[in-house]
């Protein structure tokens, strides 16, 4: 067993058994990013961050990925998920949230945006010789994931 400093052993108990029982979405997306199948993200399960257990983080992006179900849809529950996010964020991390049903139905836009994601925030080296003289831009109209349907916005 490592030994976890600082955090409460309750904290500890709930994450290892969220481990233990993960939902099947969990487990869908667990097996599609464990052991870096992502390049260049690692990724842990059932996380133990500042009192709160995350789904899922890379830590290296300080990057959390929340597989929401139908009970965050209640009101109620909605409100503690900003509220956790905000505090999060607060710490430098970036939530992304994904609901079941688009994990279990798009996998693979769902790996793309977490891709897409990293990939603004920590750049890839650019090309050697970029074209001088550019008349047009050639990005990419961003996609978003909103309460359960993936959205393409128009440019």
């Amino acid at each position: 067993m490592i030994f976890m400093p600082n955090i409460p052993p309750l904290i500890l108990k709930r994450a290892r058994a969220l481990r233990h029982r993960p939902t099947k979405s969990e487990e869908i997306f667990w097996n599609r990013v464990r052991n870096r199948q992502i390049p260049g993200l690692k990724f842990r399960r059932q996380v133990p961050i500042h009192g709160h257990v995350v789904d899922f983080a890379c830590l290296m992006h300080r990057l959390i990925v929340e597989i929401d179900g139908g009970v965050h849809r209640l009101p109620e529950v909605q409100v503690r998920d900003q509220d956790r996010d905000f505090h999060l964020m607060g710490l430098g991390y970036h939530v992304l949230r994904f609901s079941d049903r688009a994990n279990l139905e798009e996998l693979e836009t769902v790996v793309g945006l977490i891709e897409d994601y990293v990939r603004k925030r920590h750049p890839l080296t650019p090309p050697k010789n970029p074209p001088r003289h550019e008349t047009q831009s050639c990005v990419a109209a961003p996609r978003r994931l909103h309460r359960g349907h993936i959205h393409h916005q128009a440019p």
